[in-house]
């Protein structure tokens, strides 16, 4: 990114925030933003994000929807293309002890590969919460919102079925096909499972607000705690969803489901096949974020799910 714009983002960050900027360090993923940690002279963290103003927009609203029933960054600048956040302290992140423009003293740290089951329990707990608490009067949103770049149809629907179908499953097929990241030969076996819905996945009694875009990655924790969720991609859906792409990539373990059960149990079937059926539109969406490399989790995600 052209440094001219930064230099405009670090004068506006300067003058919201009444301070200077020490550093502004690139972060770790940011796939669809140029994402930093921005060290204020004061010492304050907070993160960065660079992206379309339509962006900056919808993610500073999902935010600030999910903040009353889970913990999530605060917004404090969501204008044109910069949304600054609160940074939250997690593990693995060292502490500030001394910030001055081109300088930054931090604490060593030693990274940990593993959440503890304390942390893992919390989680649970707490998704459980925003789960049950976050109800609505219908599946979809009062407007479109955002996975990534990809714009989500949330037309309202009072059927789950044909908005999972619909809304979901299919458009994600049609995107990824056109753009050449799935091959259109997979097409009829995933318009079988979208026309036999009603056989893989079940209707919730009622609607849950979900993170959209659950998975470790986007997941605060410390060693007893989850701490914050971050990159939501929020619709009022079957909280199973949420519950599948935890179990996508570096799942959750047992403290977790057991933790999340005790405050809304789970349907003793989800382990079967709908949870093949929706993280089979999880790997439709990495597909077209990412590329032709998910094809393969595809083809035999179908294989599961049609008995082949």
């Amino acid at each position: 990114m052209a440094q001219q714009m930064l230099d405009r983002h670090y004068k506006l960050i300067e003058t919201r925030m009444h301070t200077y900027v020490a550093t502004a360090e690139p972060m770790k993923g940011g796939w669809t933003a140029d994402t930093r940690r921005i060290v204020l002279r004061n010492g304050k963290l907070y993160v960065g994000k660079i992206m379309s103003p339509k962006a900056v927009t919808c993610e500073a609203m999902m935010l600030d929807k999910l903040r009353p029933a889970i913990n999530t960054p605060e917004v404090h600048i969501a204008e044109d293309d910069l949304l600054l956040l609160e940074f939250i302290e997690h593990n693995h992140q060292p502490r500030i002890l001394h910030a001055e423009p081109g300088m930054v003293l931090m604490d060593k740290i030693t990274k940990a590969e593993f959440i503890t089951e304390a942390a893992e329990a919390d989680a649970g707990r707490k998704i459980a919460r925003l789960h049950n608490s976050m109800k609505g009067k219908y599946f979809g949103y009062d407007s479109h919102t955002l996975l990534g770049n990809i714009e989500l149809d949330n037309e309202p629907s009072t059927n789950w079925h044909e908005f999972f179908v619909n809304k979901r499953l299919l458009p994600m097929m049609k995107r990824t096909i056109d753009a050449k990241t799935l091959s259109k030969d997979l097409s009829p076996s995933i318009e079988k499972v979208a026309n036999n819905i009603q056989n893989y996945i079940t209707v919730p009694k009622s609607p849950s607000l979900l993170h959209g875009d659950l998975w470790r990655g986007n997941m605060l924790y410390t060693d007893r705690a989850l701490v914050g969720l971050i990159d939501p991609a929020i619709y009022y859906g079957h909280h199973e969803v949420d519950l599948a792409m935890l179990l996508m990539f570096h799942p959750v373990g047992d403290a977790f489901f057991r933790a999340y059960s005790d405050i809304f149990p789970i349907d003793k079937d989800f382990f079967g096949t709908p949870i093949l059926v929706y993280q089979l539109y999880g790997f439709l969406a990495h597909c077209m974020l990412y590329g032709t490399q998910y094809q393969r989790n595809i083809e035999q995600w179908l294989a599961k799910i049609l008995g082949k």
